[in-house]
């Protein structure tokens, strides 16, 4: 588990980057989310409008968009009298939408009368809105034009090329989905598609699930979709003693086609899955159920033999344990409330944990049978490590008492005796165990300050933006240190904040992440696209500063097959993340939240110490660019569309 796997926050502190160590103590306070006002397309400047324009009267406007909510830019805009038989009479003016999908219509006098305001761009539906002119307010049409083109194809058994009808079609876009059937000649035609990405997807009976995606509706020729054999997996769940385990989620997710799925295990313990691919390897499976071992990942694999068509594999899911206990403080055994208690030898998103009510009780499920580590921290008092022996099915109790805690303050200095601000001080390591998380963040003049430190030995390590990592062990008699960081060589014009990230030019590591609308991602199969990954937090102030650069980057290119842009969040509760981008719908693009989500990997992987930080990885699957300023994003995504590298444009 990295060092930057710290899961509760007392203070926090707002600089250049963020550390991911703002931790002062067990109690969270959370920070409430900071909002930004964000320029909309109407603060943009308008390229198509003269000064003569501006001077004339405006008498209809408004924003043409697709159906992503991308604004279209070149649709023609023609505003006529209506008749009053409903049709067009004489033209009173016309444009054309700019590139945020903009348009007014001008005249030298005001206009009084009813208006039929008519939009057309090749391959979209023509649109008619009738407006009435001449009112107190200038009439503004917010409208979204319909795609108007169509995809076809022939469904086909791969062993004999004969026509398989009836076969399920479903036409997957960023805006919608449309469901068809084959007809008896196994052919299809999906009407009223947009221009852009779309992802077709085939199922029959028998047949694996086919997916092909569709780079742009506009370019696609008729679709000839061979279909393979299916395979099928049948999963049976057994516990440690070999009995039969219903209700458990079983997900299976086979990475090279993106193809993920779920079921709960019946009563005998098992699961079916049909339709997977027949060229589908192996699957990667997560196992969930309360009171027992729950896989934190895709940790397990099934393997498919490839002379079977059909497969049973047995998969144990270990019964858990149960630890509860009281913990107290060592005046006069009160009862301590809001102490978080941890199991494990090391701490990290996923590790088991509950928080003491006001009798100082706790009760936490789910614990792996075997000694357990079982660590307190409480606002006020020094940290408390215990060890309780877990049996599965069972409940074991230990009680700990806590003492008052002591702290310890310190100072960061260069090797030039220069003050090092925005140091990050952490401590994990204490009595062998990975189990403590205290930390503080050096002020501008490099002091600092940790509180509730233990009463006995432990290890403080440093991270500072382009100095080397330092370690000190501090002593029971200790109450403050002194760090003398030797400065890094670092190249000109590289970013001291990616010392030991990913650097530019190494492979992108294989990882999967699990979006916040519940979809799956491979790191790996994204190779052939241009991949833009955040990591950011709501608390972090640099962070949601560079929101807004990113919203237009993406707003950029969103709307093309090989763009994907991912943010992971490293807000310690999920709800936190989630309100603060319900509240902000422009910056939709894939967030993935939490262990659920695959965070704490893709921080190890990244070797993320610092956030945000902002990644490219190229088309050919490395690191493009490291710890990027979001105010250059967009024009380093330019220039990988100008080298002609199969991105986005």
């Amino acid at each position: 588990m990295p060092l930057s796997e710290f899961h509760w926050m007392r203070k926090y502190a707002t600089f250049t980057a963020c550390s991911l160590f703002v931790i002062q103590s067990a109690t969270a306070q959370r920070i409430p989310p900071l909002r930004l006002p964000t320029a909309t397309p109407k603060d943009a400047a308008r390229p198509n409008e003269s000064t003569a324009e501006q001077t004339q009267v405006t008498f209809v406007e408004g924003q043409i968009t697709d159906s992503i909510g991308l604004g279209l830019e070149g649709v023609a805009v023609a505003a006529y009298r209506r008749m009053p038989d409903g049709g067009r009479g004489q033209l009173l003016g016309k444009t054309e939408t700019n590139k945020f999908g903009d348009f007014k219509i001008t005249n030298a006098a005001s206009i009084k009368e009813k208006a039929l305001v008519v939009f057309n761009k090749a391959r979209f539906a023509e649109l008619n809105r009738e407006v009435e002119l001449g009112g107190d307010e200038v009439p503004f049409l917010g409208e979204t034009l319909q795609g108007q083109l169509e995809l076809t194809g022939t469904i086909i058994s791969a062993a004999d090329e004969h026509p398989l009808p009836h076969a399920a079609i479903e036409i997957r876009t960023p805006a919608r989905e449309w469901t068809e059937h084959a007809n008896d000649a196994g052919e299809f035609r999906v009407k009223g598609l947009s221009p852009g990405p779309a992802e077709l997807v085939v199922n029959i009976d028998g047949f694996g699930r086919e997916v092909r995606r569709i780079a742009k509706v506009e370019d696609a020729e008729p679709q000839r979709i061979s279909m393979k054999p299916q395979r099928t997996v049948r999963i049976v769940i057994q516990d440690d003693i070999g009995k039969p385990v219903d209700g458990v989620l079983v997900e299976a997710l086979d990475g090279p086609r993106n193809d993920m799925r779920s079921a709960i295990s019946d009563s005998k313990g098992v699961v079916e899955f049909e339709g997977l691919h027949f060229d589908a390897a192996s699957l990667r499976v997560r196992l969930s159920r309360e009171h027992h071992v729950s896989d934190i990942d895709f940790v397990r694999s099934v393997s498919f033999s490839n002379e079977k068509l059909e497969s049973e594999t047995v998969l144990k899911l270990e019964r858990a344990g149960r630890i509860t206990g009281r913990i107290a403080s060592e005046k006069n055994g009160d009862p301590v409330y809001g102490a978080r208690v941890t199991v494990g030898d090391e701490i990290g998103d996923d590790s088991p944990h509950e928080w003491t009510n006001t009798e100082g009780r706790f009760e936490i499920d789910g614990v792996k049978p075997g000694p357990a580590t079982v660590t307190v921290h409480a606002a006020g008092f020094a940290p408390q490590l215990g060890t309780a022996e877990v049996r599965a099915g069972q409940s074991t109790t230990i009680d700990l008492t806590v003492h008052r805690g002591r702290t310890i303050k310190g100072t960061v200095k260069g090797d030039d005796g220069a003050a090092v601000p925005v140091a990050i001080i952490q401590s994990e390591t204490w009595r062998g165990k990975r189990s403590l998380r205290l930390g503080t963040v050096a002020g501008n003049s490099g002091d600092f300050e940790i509180e509730d430190a233990p009463l006995d030995d432990f290890t403080l390590h440093i991270v500072a933006p382009g100095y080397e990592d330092a370690t000190v062990t501090v002593r029971p008699e200790e109450t403050s240190v002194r760090f003398s960081l030797k400065k890094l060589d670092v190249a000109a014009g590289v970013n001291p904040f990616a010392a030991g990230s990913l650097k530019v030019g190494e492979e992108a590591p294989d990882l999967t992440l699990r979006d916040l609308r519940g979809g799956v991602l491979n790191l790996r199969a994204q190779k052939g696209k241009i991949v833009v990954i955040d990591f950011w937090a709501t608390w972090c102030a640099p962070c949601v500063a560079s929101l807004p650069e990113l919203a237009k980057a993406h707003s950029r290119f969103k709307s093309h097959d090989d763009f994907v842009m991912i943010g992971v969040s490293r807000d310690f509760e999920t709800d936190t993340a989630k309100s603060f981008l319900d509240a902000h719908p422009e910056y939709a693009w894939r967030q993935v939240v939490g262990a659920e989500g695959g965070v704490p990997e893709a921080v190890e992987k990244f070797h993320v110490k610092f956030i945000p930080a902002l990644f490219i990885i190229g088309v050919d699957g490395k690191v493009a660019a490291s710890y990027l300023d979001a105010a250059d994003l967009t024009a380093e995504l330019e220039k990988l569309v100008n080298k002609g590298s199969n991105s986005p444009n």
